[in-house]
């Protein structure tokens, strides 16, 4: 997917205090979709896993715990159902916080001033009960279903059953309905909730019998209302409202419970519809008769359908081999569109009752609880099933500039519960037969290249799945830039860039404050100002011609050998100012030489010209000099010593630029100062990931310890386990959290530190010996 400038710039609107632009690209990268048509052969039960945790992860981190209105309630659904998936404890707490911050009460809406009749009657109030009763499973204490019991105990005394005007109130309270008649055995509830359902779809008429879908109220009825084509008005979300909430009811209940075979056959009716309206990225449209009314992704109505059509099938209420391929590309385009790489969730459509647009950057709870349950009921799914997987798609870059680069295609993350497949397959676009086996080396020149992977099994059964091969050029791209646009006035760097300066004041090594404007300020956005002569405030006590050191840690592990250009907008006053690019390895900072200077005596004239340093080897020794004196509150002064005995190497640990203002026609108010400072890099060469130590540390406790590129996540798991990573190997993770290398997430992935090194501890529970395989994570 080629996400749009106008989304690009919403994107980095949502994150405004984000400066560092970009990633370095890795060797292996998994691509964004490229607009082509989504596969429709479901992902491994982990990578399913993944991409939730990942959503769910980032919802919790930017949210609050929220309110118990219908939109948060609808979230801890989702949070809760995954919870039971993933056992995560920290899914729990967070429900339990929750409704233990609203008093385990239903909601109230805030224009019915206060009427607890109004509140009680109103559906949307109820959805906060599901998760209230699933908690109390847990933890069978009264508080936690005292209101949910006294309000529909209220509902079921009262003779109406029009409650329900609009469909979304179906998955608000019915369920609610259907979990509490169970957990008190009590039918009373699960009677009412009949009859509230009857009501609205017989009674108000708002299921169209003749298309087999809901219409979301009764303003809405043919041909009251039409879409703009003249279409029958069919939303997206509200018919998923009552899709999932009718899952969710049969669910709840016994398996002889009147009526359950009702709720089982409309689902079936509307599965049956909404497969022929599915549209070719994965989606359906917010307006399922008018897809090109609002043609652009919708993440919730596709969420709740791709749920409910996975746990119909995971409960043998609908074929697999009809709706497989459908929840498969929905999945698929979910991920592809909908999932931003840091996890946000996206193409929600925002509050409504009827059709309408969604957007790359808008999200709301309910969106993510529906993502939620649908990756629950697909991780089930793909548990059970031959998922063929050709592993992700690939960047790999043509290092030594020859035209060609060698790749490994890797199927081991394809799912082969019954161990029936026989024979791996790897074909061009031919088609040929480029090479065999699980995994395979392969050479393939500089292009995309799709490769299909082809498996038959003992059965003479076959699966495919393709990959896309990149094979490119090694191009510089921009893995940092800083603006500092500075929205306060004059402030110290680091109290909104993370960036420090060091000068010499008094013989000590001192910080320098006040080293910034405000875009606007004087002449434009300065930046940084180095030390200048000026006998008042804000520029206390700096010195003419006095070296600064100005300095940010590096945003991402850099090695120095793929550095390619620095650059800066300089704009300095006398002519003999210097500019030279700082960078620290290894604890030691190296200034550039020779010095830069943007030639210009008089910084008003003109201003803010653009340097660039890119020596033909960042690595050359003859190109630095080791900057003495960097250690703040240390005697001595800044200053420029010899340079390094021997050419650089390793991870660039910190960035910046050393200054020096220069005499030439010195008045008080001179200065050097500079702006938009970026680094440019290009991919560095891959290091395939090596055990160093694999050794029992006591009983069936191993420790893995491996080297690889830095902050690269490695799966590890028994070399006898290809189709299921991980199944034979419990982590237990690093023995020393606070100081072992690296980091352990999604079950078994570890992911490298800043050196490259790793280690992890784990209980095994098939033999050493056939243990260990490390690779990249999907």
């Amino acid at each position: 997917m080629s996400i749009p400038l106008k989304e690009q710039i919403l994107s980095i609107l949502r994150h405004p205090s984000k400066t560092v632009a970009l990633t370095i690209v890795s060797f292996i990268a998994l691509l964004p979709g490229t607009g082509a048509a989504p596969s429709s052969n479901l992902p491994p039960r982990s990578a399913i896993l993944s991409t939730a945790t990942l959503v769910n992860d980032y919802w919790i981190a930017n949210n609050g715990l929220d309110d118990a209105a219908w939109s948060s309630a609808t979230y801890y659904t989702g949070n809760q159902r995954f919870h039971e998936i993933t056992t995560n404890a920290a899914y729990l707490v967070r429900a339990v916080d929750w409704a233990t911050a609203n008093g385990w009460l239903r909601s109230e809406k805030s224009r019915y001033n206060g009427d607890v009749v109004k509140n009680d009657e109103d559906a949307d109030n109820h959805c906060c009960g599901q998760t209230y009763i699933d908690l109390y499973r847990l933890d069978p204490q009264s508080i936690r279903i005292a209101d949910i019991v006294r309000l529909e105990n209220y509902i079921v005394s009262q003779p109406d059953t029009d409650y329900w005007s609009w469909i979304d109130a179906f998955y608000m309270q019915a369920p609610t309905l259907a979990k509490l008649s169970t957990l008190t055995t009590n039918p009373a509830y699960s009677d009412k909730l009949w009859a509230m359902y009857n009501d609205t779809r017989t009674t108000q008429s708002l299921f169209d019998a003749t298309e087999g879908l809901w219409y979301r109220d009764s303003k809405y009825i043919y041909p009251a209302e039409t879409t703009s084509g003249g279409n029958k008005v069919f939303w997206a979300r509200g018919n998923g409202w009552m899709m999932a909430g009718l899952c969710r009811v049969i669910d709840a209940l016994p398996a002889d419970a009147p009526h359950r075979n009702d709720y089982i056959a409309m689902v079936q009716t509307m599965a049956a519809k909404l497969a022929q309206l599915q549209q070719p990225d994965g989606f359906w449209r917010s307006s399922l008769y008018e897809p090109t009314q609002f043609d652009m992704p919708e993440t919730s109505g596709t969420s709740f359908y791709t749920y409910a059509m996975a746990w119909c099938m995971n409960n043998g209420y609908l074929d697999r081999d009809t709706y497989l391929p459908i929840v498969a590309k929905a999945w698929n385009g979910l991920v592809a569109e909908s999932v931003h790489p840091d996890g946000f969730l996206g193409y929600v459509q925002l509050v409504a009752a009827a059709p309408g647009a969604s957007y790359y950057n808008d999200t709301k709870a309910y969106g993510v609880g529906a993502f939620l349950l649908a990756a629950s009921e697909l991780s089930i799914l793909a548990e059970t099933l031959f998922v063929v997987s050709a592993g992700p798609d690939q960047t790999v870059y043509d290092f030594d500039r020859d035209g060609f680069e060698g790749v490994t295609l890797d199927a081991s993350w394809t799912h082969d519960p019954d161990n029936t497949a026989e024979v791996y397959e790897w074909l061009d676009a031919g088609p040929l037969v480029i090479a065999s086996g699980i995994t395979a080396q392969v050479t393939l020149p500089l292009g995309v290249h799709d490769i299909t992977l082809r498996i038959t099994d003992n059965a003479t059964n076959t699966w495919e799945d393709v990959v896309r091969i990149t094979i490119a050029e090694p191009v510089p791209e921009q893995v940092y830039m800083e603006r500092f646009d500075n929205p306060t006035g004059d402030t110290p760097l680091d109290t909104y860039t993370g960036w420090t300066a060091l000068l010499t004041e008094n013989g000590i090594i001192s910080s320098y404050t006040n080293q910034s404007r405000a875009l606007g300020v004087a002449s434009g956005a300065y930046g940084f100002y180095a030390p200048k002569q000026d006998d008042g405030a804000p520029w206390n006590d700096a010195v003419p011609n006095q070296p600064a050191l100005v300095r940010t840690d590096a945003p991402e592990a850099v090695n120095i050998e793929s550095l390619a250009s620095i650059s800066w907008d300089a704009s300095a006053d006398n002519i003999d100012h210097q500019y030279r690019v700082a960078i620290e390895i290894g604890g030691v900072w190296y200034a550039s030489n020779p010095a830069l200077n943007d030639g210009i005596p008089d910084s008003a004239a003109p201003a803010d010209l653009p340097l660039t340093y890119h020596p033909a080897s960042f690595t050359t020794a003859s190109n630095w000099l080791t900057i003495g004196n960097t250690t703040l509150g240390a005697p001595g002064s800044l200053s420029l010593g010899a340079a390094p005995a021997s050419d650089l190497a390793g991870q660039v640990t910190g960035f910046g630029l050393y200054l020096v203002s220069g005499t030439d026609n010195e008045v008080a108010g001179d200065h050097v100062r500079f702006d938009n400072f970026g680094i440019w890099a290009t991919p560095e060469r891959p290091i395939a990931p090596l055990i160093t130590s694999f050794r029992r540390v006591g009983g069936a406790t191993w420790e893995l310890t491996i080297t690889g590129n830095a902050g690269t996540g490695y799966a590890f798991y028994s070399s006898l386990e290809l189709t299921a990573p991980g199944t034979l190997v419990t982590t237990l993770g690093q023995a020393d959290p606070s100081g072992d290398a690296g980091t352990v997430t999604g079950g078994s992935v570890l992911t490298t530190d800043a050196s490259g090194n790793g280690r992890v501890r784990m209980t095994l529970t098939d033999t050493p010996a056939n243990f260990v395989k490390v690779q990249p994570a999907p």
